[in-house]
């Protein structure tokens, strides 16, 4: 069968989006032995650091932070609940609103994430100048921009 691909379109292991896959199956390579003995992923344990940061966590805002589909984080957050690793209630101040807030078991799983975290924080940003990581930053914010744009109409919500 022939090729249809553009021109100027490098091999898959030439692309940004290939090069996200290997950071992503390098950061879950190093990340999920300790997320297994807690019972989470790597979605889970991102959630937990957030509410840790936060101590009160909407979940509009983990949905907005994390673009994940409402069917993803309801799974998600229902899992670290049943875990009691979290405990789900109504905003005090906006009662249409649900917040989290970490138990203390749920305290120490975070505090175990965010250790790892920082320790992956450090030996990616030792590798990299300031400038580089900067630029990294505006970048991945113009593309998470354009995938925005990209997914707007194509029912990626309901993914």
């Amino acid at each position: 069968m022939p090729k249809v691909l553009p021109a100027d379109l490098p091999p898959l292991e030439d692309r940004l989006s290939f090069s996200f896959h290997q950071i992503t199956a390098q950061m879950a390579r190093i990340c999920n032995p300790l997320f297994r003995s807690y019972g989470i992923d790597v979605i889970s344990a991102r959630i937990l650091v957030l509410t840790l940061e936060a101590d009160v966590l909407e979940v509009s805002r983990v949905r907005k932070l994390m673009h994940l589909p409402h069917s993803t984080l309801a799974h998600q957050i229902q899992r670290i609940e049943n875990h009691g690793y979290v405990m789900r209630a109504r905003s005090k101040v906006d009662g249409r609103a649900i917040t989290l807030t970490l138990t203390s078991k749920g305290n120490e799983v975070a505090q175990a994430c965010e250790r790892l975290s920082i320790a992956v924080h450090q030996a990616v940003h030792a590798s990299l100048t300031a400038m580089e990581i900067a630029a990294m930053q505006s970048g991945t914010a113009k593309i998470l921009s354009a995938l925005s744009q990209l997914g707007e109409n194509d029912g990626a919500d309901s993914a």
